[in-house]
């Protein structure tokens, strides 16, 4: 099989920095087991090596099932020199080979999965994932504190880990219809059943008070707010089916207001990226959010969001404020997203880890 012919991304989009020839070393193909288009795969390869195709580096990326053959090195997959792999679990012998032939393995994490603070694997699975974080040359994550729990958890080499954090292209993310009328929004998965148990009743409060405001609920609808659906039957809307990530941000265009609850007290919340406000910025809402570091990293209270006590009666100001503070808070947003999380400023972060894990001697893990 030819190189041309393997069924990896490659960008198409017109260099705007010169294409650099020969194409600089290192060259990476990242492999990942996602089994949907959704925001993991979009912030953890797509975005970012996309960006840096368009500059001229050779950073390709596909699903483990469309690249057959791959674990033995085959064809000409030896072209690459390092492989990316994200939650596609391996045994021993897949290291041994791939060390044996040169290359070097980078795992990536972008969340708890220590399940130290919740259950998110079954047994097997996090004694497999585990053992071979320890057996990779390096591994990338997404936050300082995802970082931190890789170092501690599994004993790995700090100065083996890099921080590469999730980055917005901001050009997908304008110019969607936005909802007719003024709505608060709020989506997600199920693993924030506690978090947003403070929405509720905030938005009910609003509902009463406002005739000209409607909910939108996208993701995870738990029977606590499915109840607002019943007493404000027109203006809740519910969109319970999930949308590949390519449509994501015609979802999001339709919150004017965002609302990003995350208790912050419960320790597994503590490893999570900010990209909820973030997106909630590029869209042209904003984003009301739970008082706590994740948030507080991008989030300046009342000049580009809202940050509120993570309660009924903290949501339901927040919600307040945003509405009165609409019209100046949206380009803030928007602005200050431009300015500090555009991939197109900060690619060089990605692009420099892996330069420089190709300079790390291959370990031995034996």
């Amino acid at each position: 099989m030819s190189l041309s012919k393997l069924p990896v991304h490659s960008a198409r989009n017109t260099l705007d920095t010169g294409l650099l020839l020969p194409m600089p070393r290192p060259w990476v193909l990242a492999v990942y087991s996602a089994p949907s288009f959704s925001g993991i795969p979009a912030y953890r390869w797509t975005i970012p090596f996309t960006e840096m195709q368009r500059r001229g580096y050779k950073m390709d990326f596909g699903h483990a099932s469309m690249i057959p053959g791959w674990e033995a090195n085959g064809g000409n997959l030896h072209v690459y020199d390092a492989f990316v792999v994200h939650h596609v679990l391996y045994e021993q012998e897949f290291t041994d080979r791939m060390h044996a032939a040169g290359k070097r393995l980078i795992g990536d994490m972008d969340d708890d999965y220590s399940d130290k603070t919740r259950d998110v694997n079954d047994e097997e699975t996090l004694d497999k994932l585990w053992a071979q974080v320890r057996r990779m040359d390096a591994m990338t994550v997404s936050t300082p504190e995802v970082k931190r729990l890789i170092v501690d958890y599994a004993d790995f080499p700090e100065d083996r880990v890099f921080v590469c954090p999730n980055l917005m292209d901001l050009t997908i993310w304008r110019n969607w219809e936005r909802a007719p009328e003024l709505t608060i929004g709020l989506s997600g998965g199920n693993s924030h059943k506690e978090d947003w148990k403070v929405v509720p009743g905030a938005v009910s409060r609003i509902l009463e008070e406002r005739s000209d405001v409607h909910f939108f609920l996208a993701g995870f609808a738990p029977d606590y707010l499915l109840d607002l659906k019943d007493r404000f039957p027109s203006r809740v809307h519910i969109h319970a089916t999930w949308i590949p990530y390519t449509e994501y941000p015609g979802l999001v265009a339709k919150m004017d207001i965002g609302l990003c609850p995350v208790d912050p007290g419960d320790p597994f919340n503590f490893k999570k990226s900010p990209i909820k406000a973030l997106e909630l910025m590029c869209s042209g809402g904003v984003a009301v959010c739970s008082d706590m570091d994740v948030y507080r990293s991008v989030v300046t209270h009342g000049e580009n969001g809202f940050l509120v006590e993570h309660s009924e009666e903290g949501f339901y100001q927040g919600i307040k404020m945003a509405i009165e503070e609409r019209e100046r808070i949206v380009p803030n947003g928007f602005a200050y997203v431009a300015e500090n999380w555009d991939v197109r400023k900060r690619y060089g972060e990605w692009r420099s880890a892996y330069e420089r894990i190709a300079q790390l001697p291959i370990r031995n893990t034996l």
